[in-house]
C-alpha cells in the first residue's frame, strides 16, 4: 500500500482510508476515513486540507503543515498508509 505523502494526499477521494499503526489496538491499526473532498486553494497551490473521521465522534484534518520539506508525512501520520475500499491493510490484514 502507498505511504501517505503530500503528492498522494492531493489524490485522496472520499471513501479512502488512512491506516496508522497502533500496537496497543486489538487489530494493530487505527483507521481514519476521508470524509469529504480534498480542499485546495487556487492562489496557494501548496495548501491542502483533507477532512478525516475516526469512529463515531472523532474528526480531524490533514493539512500542509503535516508534511516535511520533502513531502513525507510527519507525526502522527508518519508510518500511515492509504487503503482504498476493498483492499487489505498491511498492518492488520483486514479489508475495510
Amino acid at each position: 500500500m502507498p505511504r501517505l505523502t503530500l503528492h498522494n494526499a492531493f489524490q485522496l477521494i472520499p471513501g479512502n482510508a488512512i491506516h496508522l499503526p497502533r500496537p496497543g489496538n486489538p487489530n494493530g491499526c487505527e483507521r481514519w476515513k476521508v470524509s469529504g473532498q480534498v480542499k485546495t486553494w487556487k492562489k496557494n497551490p501548496g495548501r491542502i486540507r483533507v477532512p478525516l473521521k475516526h469512529g463515531l465522534r472523532h474528526y480531524s484534518a490533514i493539512n500542509e503543515t503535516d508534511f516535511d520539506s520533502q513531502g513525507n508525512a510527519t507525526y502522527p501520520f508518519k508510518d500511515s498508509e492509504i487503503v482504498k475500499p476493498g483492499m487489505p491493510c498491511s498492518y492488520c490484514g483486514m479489508e475495510h
